[in-house]
């Protein structure tokens, strides 16, 4: 199987929150002034951005284009930070 048709398919409930929860990192990781800093997950979100865009999911593309909710990427980052 390779990427494009990796994320063509239906992926659970899990696996959607561990990737949106992988882009919030990388999103507040590349902000002006970030509460937590994650370079893996940086690399991670450049190194399946392209297929990505290729998905049919509106959470896919709205996670390529940057454009998830900063209170909720806030939110993940926190939650994150309180349990390392």
């Amino acid at each position: 199987m390779n990427q494009t048709e990796l994320f063509n398919i239906r992926m659970s409930d899990v696996s959607e929150t561990s990737l949106l929860t992988l882009y919030c990192h990388a999103l507040e990781s590349q902000s002006s002034d970030p509460i937590m800093s994650d370079p893996k997950a940086v690399e991670i979100m450049r190194a399946v951005n392209q297929e990505l865009s290729k998905s049919k999911n509106r959470l896919h593309k709205r996670m390529v284009k940057g454009k998830i909710d900063k209170k909720q990427v806030v939110h993940i980052v926190i939650r994150e930070k309180e349990i390392r």
